[in-house]
Formats: structure tokens, sequence, C-alpha cells
């Protein structure tokens, strides 16, 4: 081990932090996010799907019912507050999304959370959520006006999407249901000016508006805007929390560590006989928490909004 990092590992340490506050030798992770599919119908700038889908060994590829249930059934028996429907690509692509959430609802008791673009939010699946009893609908937005969603979500109608959020607004508080729901947009260079609006238009409409830091997705995409900003603000630097709190699970099964992983270069196993806990408590994951650093703060993360709004107590 070189002294370079020693010296990291030793400082005050949001590692031991980490481990004080979740005590990961015995907790299981807080969140799973799993990839129902690596198909997307948008083109998104921002996003390393269209780059992944254009690589010659490309597969299209669905998360199976099967594997589904014996993922919820292990989560069932332990600790895991929430499951995020997530991902590669865009969830509702997959024909049985429906079928999983219901199936996870009769179950369990793990919340569940829903982050979509909104295409097929149609009204009728809209009422199948909200009647299934789904915890959390997020929809990705990215921008305020007309010309620049046609910019940032290439792919996607404007109308359709907004017409779709403002029925399932709607048709929530017709049924008086409980389920929460959120927006989101990336602050990026071509909608900085459109943030603030967009904050004024949807917080008093939604539970949640949620804007994120433009980042690489693992060095795809973006890299100049990104590193512009960080040399302009010189974020601090901090022990990934992530790793204490969440894995990633694709359709092909293979688990990884790091959520913004679309080429397979963080995973730690393929889900196997061990299932989860075998790969949770992993020597591997241990010393990969023990190595990696990264710009993420204890007190940041999407589990934290989930909890704000009001689904989940974190145990931290």
């Amino acid at each position: 081990m070189s002294k370079d990092f020693n010296m990291a590992y030793e400082q005050p340490p949001l590692i031991r932090r980490c481990i004080e506050n979740l005590d990961v030798e015995r907790r299981f992770p807080i969140m799973l996010i799993l990839d129902l599919t690596n198909v997307c119908n948008f083109e998104c700038p921002h996003c390393p799907q269209p780059i992944m889908a254009s690589q010659p060994d490309y597969r299209a590829s669905f998360m199976s019912f099967d594997d589904y249930k014996k993922i919820v059934d292990e989560a069932a028996e332990e600790d895991v507050k929430f499951i995020r429907f997530t991902g590669d690509g865009e969830p509702m692509l997959n024909r049985r999304l429906l079928d999983m959430v219901a199936y996870a609802k009769e179950k369990t008791s793990i919340s569940l959370v829903l982050t979509t673009n909104g295409s097929m939010l149609t009204p009728e699946r809209s009422e199948r959520l909200l009647d299934l009893g789904i915890d959390v609908i997020d929809v990705s937005l990215d921008a305020f006006t007309k010309e620049k969603y046609a910019i940032v979500r290439k792919g996607g109608k404007y109308h359709e999407v907004i017409g779709n959020l403002h029925h399932l607004l709607a048709l929530r508080e017709k049924k008086k249901s409980k389920t929460r729901v959120m927006v989101n947009m990336i602050d990026q260079k071509i909608v900085a000016d459109e943030v603030d609006d967009f904050k004024k238009y949807w917080e008093p409409l939604v539970d949640f508006v949620l804007v994120r830091n433009l980042h690489t997705a693992t060095k795809r995409v973006n890299q100049a805007e990104v590193g512009q900003k960080m040399e302009r603000e010189q974020p601090d630097r901090h022990a990934c929390a992530h790793l204490w709190k969440r894995l990633t699970i694709d359709p092909a099964l293979n688990v990884k560590f790091c959520a913004h992983d679309w080429f397979d270069e963080t995973v730690l196993s393929k889900l196997g006989p061990g299932g989860i806990r075998s790969i949770w408590f992993s020597e591997r994951l241990k010393e990969i928490r023990k190595a990696h650093w990264a710009a993420a703060p204890w007190d940041y993360g999407y589990e934290k909004i989930i909890e704000k709004i009001g689904v989940i107590k974190l145990p931290f």
C-alpha cells in the first residue's frame, strides 16, 4: 500500500464516519438501483446511453421478471429501504414494469421509485401506477422551454411529456394518492438560464424539484464543460458515501458499485447463488471502499431526497 494511500486513508475520516453511521459490517444497502433495460427512446446529449448503444457489441436487453423476483425476494429479507427503477435505459420500455411494481408491492414493504423520461407515462399507465401504490415517480425533463427541451431531450415530444405529467398530477389529486411526484433537470450550459424558471414553475406543483450538476458519466460525455466548472469552483473531495449505501444491478445481472457506469467498468460480480449479500460483504468491495475517493459528501444522495419527501426513514 502506498504512502499516499495511507495518508488519505488516515485522514479524519469520512471513511470512519461511514462505518460509524451505517455500520456496513451488519447492514444491507439502503438502496438498490435496478436497470430494467439498456434501451432508450431518447438520445440525450448529456447521457452515455446513445454512445453505449452505438458500440459493436451492444445488445438490447431487458431484466427478466424471474430475475427481478429473486432480487426483490432477497431484498425483502434484508434492510433495503427502497428500490429505484432507472439506469442504462428508459425503465418503462420493459414490458413487465407494471407487473414488477405489483409484485414488490404485494410481497414486500420496500418503497419503489420510478425515474422516467415521461414519454410512456400515459394516462392509463399513470392510473395503474397510482392504483398499485408506487411511492415516487420522478420525471426527467432537463429543460423548461420547448426549444431547449428539443435539444437536451432529443427524441422526446415536449407537449406530450408535459401533458402526461400534468395528467398524472391531476389524477393523483383526484384519487388522493400518496404517491410523490418529482421532476428533475441537469444544470448544464445550454439550459443554465432556465433553471430558475424551471424551479419557480414546478415547485408549487410537485413534491420535489431536483436540479443536478452535470457530470461526465465515467468520462464518456461532456468532459470539457465539467472540467471547466471544476476548475472554477474547486470542489472539495470526499470518500464516496455511495459505496456504503447502494448497489446497481443491470439486465444481465452484473452488480456494479457505481450507478453511473454504462460500460461495465465497475462490475463487482454477476449475481449468483450467493445473492446480493455475498457481493455486498465481499472482500473486494471492502477494499474498494478503503481506496475510493470522489466529490460526494456523506450528506448528499438520492436517498436523502426520498427521505425528505416522506417516503422512507434512514438509519443515519
